[in-house]
């Protein structure tokens, strides 16, 4: 997405037949492709079939699901463990642009309502303003923070009480921390501290720890 953003065609057409070649012989076997980042999802479903319409990617766009989608799929299916440590906290979600436009609902906001405890708040104040890189570059900031002040304000509502932000979108949650002050985790981060586990950090939230062993959560798959 960042490579078409700029109109820089040709190098998303490189980048998306690569992630093709990676992908696809999964997503050809019925595999689910599961992303954190509902732009990430919308781009295999739709952008890529644009440029690339190949076997290859209409496989991906087949099998691609956002995080949230999956799980309230295996949820559905009584196949998601819920035994879900109380967590005393209220967020205010905002549904990014991209995950709107996906068309699959507020899966996370739904889940993250299952733990006991939580009081999740659908903010309802539209487009937080950073519309991708758009309100990353100098000449639109004041743009971006204009249009992103009602949501601004509601997360700081002192009624509702809100503790942090929530949303599936990263460059979202940038912009909703740097507006309101509150700190605005996605809704898989709560979910695993429900289930126990740590948050991560930058010292260790590599892929090298990631994949060992981790014997000190070995009851989280109790709960």
């Amino acid at each position: 997405m960042p490579a078409l953003e700029e109109g820089a065609v040709a190098l998303s057409r490189r980048q998306i037949a690569e992630i093709a070649r990676v992908l696809a012989p999964f997503a050809s076997r019925g595999i689910p492709i599961v992303t954190t980042e509902p732009t990430a999802c919308l781009c295999m479903r739709e952008e890529f079939l644009y440029y690339v319409d190949t076997p290859e990617t209409r496989a991906l766009a087949r099998q691609a699901r956002e995080i949230g989608e999956f799980l309230m799929g295996l949820h559905k299916e009584k196949k998601l463990q819920t035994g879900f440590r109380t967590l005393n906290t209220v967020f205010g979600y905002n549904q990014a642009c991209h995950q709107k436009a996906l068309g699959i609902g507020t899966p996370g906001l739904d889940l993250v309502r299952l733990i006991p405890g939580v009081t999740a708040l659908h903010i309802d104040e539209g487009c937080c303003g950073i519309a991708g890189t758009f309100g990353m570059r100098k000449r639109n900031y004041d743009e971006a923070m204009a249009i992103g002040q009602d949501l601004f304000r509601a997360l700081n509502d002192a009624k509702e009480g809100i503790q942090y932000g929530l949303c599936e979108s990263s460059t979202c949650r940038m912009q909703m921390e740097h507006g309101s002050g509150k700190r605005t985790l996605h809704p898989i981060q709560v979910l695993a501290e429900a289930y126990g586990y740590p948050p991560a950090t930058p010292a260790d939230d590599s892929w090298d720890v990631m994949d060992q062993p981790q014997a000190s959560h070995a009851g989280a798959s109790g709960h």
